[in-house]
């Protein structure tokens, strides 16, 4: 996979994407694992590269309201259901 306009690491890490997301052998497995074990001992770890990526990542998906806690999402279907737009009609006539 050739990606135009990233450094040699990123072109790498979008090359190995793949392996985390399909969940296929033991790559995957092996990153979950590591990811679960780095955030058990942050922030007094010796690493925490996962951790800072998770937590990267999900700051990026919460600013394009991709992500979002129950609350949230609680709030925004009681939003909807409250203020629904148009005139409203007389249920009985």
């Amino acid at each position: 996979m050739v990606v135009q306009g990233l450094g040699r690491q990123a072109r790498r890490s979008v090359g190995r994407a793949g392996d985390v997301l399909s969940g296929d052998g033991a790559r995957a497995g092996d990153w979950a694992e590591l990811l679960i074990t780095q955030a058990a001992i942050f922030p007094k770890g010796k690493h925490d590269d996962l951790v800072d990526s998770v937590t990267q990542a999900l700051s990026y998906l919460r600013s394009v309201d991709l992500a979002q806690t129950d609350e949230e999402a609680r709030d925004e279907e009681n939003e909807r259901v409250t203020h629904r737009s148009g005139p409203r009609r007389e249920l009985y006539q």
